[in-house]
């Protein structure tokens, strides 16, 4: 997403820290020795896009590969500095950074939007993408994966992680029965209450929205809104 043609960030922006994220990198770096670094989860946010609808007939459609590549080189262009921090740091001694994908980066599973992504941290080898969807450590003990396929989650995609759907010839990234509901109601919002998809519980961010601004768009979905709040 990055900033608007002004410099200003951009409110679907949920990253302005790289700064930060360089001197966390450094560190890590010279205190830990070999580490491997697993990203647990929507790296990226590849699920909205002013540019990019994904808007297809059917609500269970999300992305095309061609359409989430294209999302995906909007964020590696608002994002090339942390990209080089991340891509320096698996470059160090015998560091390692895994990808574990999550509901909102789901789309690196496209294997052409998952090369691309390995490609933009200028580390070969060093950075990888967790194709089966959650990563353990080598002796077993260390299991990370996102939590969005917990049973009941509104974002729980099917067939994880092969979260994608055919129809009429062409493969699409599947949008969650959550998503469908929450979509809408974030790309309302979040122009005036940025933080609102930045809560650990997305379902808090919309009961602030909601009880702040109202909404338009609920519409026929008040049941699974109802079923999100409640459940």
């Amino acid at each position: 997403q990055g900033r608007d043609a002004g410099g200003r960030w951009l409110a679907t922006e949920d990253f302005r820290w790289a700064a930060d994220l360089e001197q966390f990198l450094r560190a890590l770096a010279a205190e830990a020795g070999a580490t491997d670094l697993i990203l647990n989860g929507d790296t990226f946010d590849l699920t909205e896009s002013a540019e990019v609808a994904c808007a297809h007939e059917a609500a269970d459609l999300g992305c095309t590969e061609t359409e989430a590549l294209a999302r995906l080189e909007r964020v590696l262009g608002a994002h090339r500095r942390e990209l080089e921090a991340f891509g320096a740091f698996a470059g160090r001694a015998d560091n390692r950074v895994v990808i574990v994908p999550g509901d909102h980066d789901a789309a690196l599973l496209f294997p052409a939007v998952g090369g691309r992504a390995l490609a933009a941290f200028g580390s070969p080898g060093r950075v990888t993408v967790a194709m089966d969807g959650a990563w353990r450590s080598s002796d077993g003990l260390v299991h990370a994966e996102h939590g969005h396929q917990i049973e009941g989650r509104a974002d729980r995609f099917e067939g994880w992680p092969e979260p994608f759907i055919t129809r009429s010839g062409l493969r699409h990234l599947a949008r969650s029965w959550g998503q469908q509901v929450m979509q809408a109601l974030f790309d309302e919002h979040e122009p005036r209450f940025p933080v609102i998809d930045n809560l650990a519980d997305d379902s808090a961010g919309l009961r602030y929205a909601l009880s702040a601004g109202g909404t338009d768009n609920i519409g026929g979905g008040a049941a699974s809104l109802l079923r999100l709040f409640m459940f």
